[in-house]
């Protein structure tokens, strides 16, 4: 720009120069008459010099406004790029995702298949899980009721096996008393209805240990010839089966005159 104006200003100074050479020219080679007169033009410098400032700052100022102009048209330009720049980094991000959305849609696929797959293998173990459970709930079942009767069938064998114990301990009972009643000598004028209980302690083979009287008779006549009888009747009978002979170690026994 201020080139510009250099280049300018030497030009009109040139202009200049030319101009008032041609004046002096003229001046001397045409003589003056007074039938053609000359006319003379002042040229005052001053306006002149203003005058071609006056020009030269218009020049200026459409230099400056092109130039506003063209930084205002660069502007718009690098906006309008710039907004197409940005539309095409949209389009670019809008093809990424499409590209990428449409990579990820075979594994998109396979993850789906995998969960199915375990899906149904988790259905699968639920069952086995489930028809296992059934089955120990069954088993159980069964043992509990095999274990009923067999508990069952030994409250049966065990009741039997009591009945028949007691039985056996009723007939040594009564093998006791008949030994008992051999060897009782009864005072006289013994009312018949009279009875005592005895408590007998007993050793392996039927030796009278102990004898005591758990109940009177009421009349003590009677009671220490009922114990005498007992201690005259040893050895007792008695089993020879250890578990049987337990149950009748100690044995109580209600004696009666009347038995006699």
């Amino acid at each position: 720009m201020f080139k510009f104006f250099l280049c300018a200003l030497g030009l009109h100074i040139a202009l200049l120069l030319l101009l008032f050479s041609n004046l002096n020219f003229f001046s001397k080679k045409q003589p003056v008459s007074a039938n053609n007169p000359i006319k003379a033009v002042a040229i005052n410098p001053a306006k002149l010099k203003a005058a071609e400032e006056t020009k030269l700052n218009a020049e200026r100022a459409e230099l400056q406004k092109k130039e506003e102009h063209k930084k205002q048209e660069e502007a718009k330009k690098h906006a309008e790029q710039k907004k197409i720049d940005i539309l095409k980094k949209a389009e670019e991000a809008k093809l990424d995702a499409q590209k990428k959305s449409e990579q990820k849609k075979p594994e998109k696929k396979k993850i789906e298949e995998k969960k199915e797959k375990l899906d149904t293998e988790e259905q699968m173990i639920q069952k086995q899980m489930e028809q296992k459970k059934k089955q120990v709930a069954t088993k159980k079942a069964q043992e509990k009721t095999l274990q009923e009767q067999i508990a069952a069938e030994e409250t049966a064998v065990s009741a039997e096996a009591s009945a028949a114990m007691q039985g056996e301990v009723d007939k040594y009972k009564g093998l006791i008393l008949e030994a008992l009643q051999q060897h009782w000598i009864v005072p006289d004028n013994i009312t018949p209805d009279l009875s005592a209980t005895l408590l007998i302690r007993l050793a392996p083979g039927g030796m009278v240990l102990d004898v005591k009287l758990v109940k009177s008779s009421g009349d003590a006549a009677l009671d220490r010839s009922a114990i005498a009888a007992v201690h005259k009747a040893s050895p007792l009978p008695v089993p020879e089966d250890p578990k049987l002979f337990d149950q009748i170690r100690e044995i109580s026994l209600i004696v009666k005159p009347e038995s006699k």
